[in-house]
């Protein structure tokens, strides 16, 4: 499995096209870990909305900055790999499974740790 890790600070405009995109991927093995960045909007709720159509988790990071959520997010991803996007951004359909094809192929070693 791969882990989606997206932070993410009131982004309520574009969670929602950041996410379709994601739903659209072609490989299905993965899980979303968003890391809602104290957001002060509806970016949480509006990522709920997505909890049946993704494996999704939401995970709370109070500390301000991109680098300590997306590091919250690393540390809650269940993934043998760890992708990262930001909630502004749309990937497209084979995003994942063409980098998870590369890591194969590369014979990468999965992340065992802590960071």
């Amino acid at each position: 499995m791969v882990s989606v890790i997206i932070p993410a600070y009131n982004e309520e405009k574009l969670i929602g096209t950041c996410l379709d995109s994601l739903v659209e991927q072609t490989d299905a093995n993965f899980e979303v870990v968003l890391v809602d960045n104290n957001s002060t909007d509806q970016t949480s709720a509006i990522a709920q909305q997505y909890a049946k159509k993704l494996n999704l988790t939401i995970v709370l990071e109070k500390r301000k900055g991109r680098g300590k959520a997306r590091a919250t997010g690393f540390l809650k991803a269940r993934g043998q790999y760890l992708l990262s996007t930001d909630a502004d951004t749309t990937v497209p359909p084979t995003w994942v499974e063409t980098i998870t094809r590369q890591l194969d192929s590369k014979n990468m070693l999965p992340y065992r740790g802590r960071l």
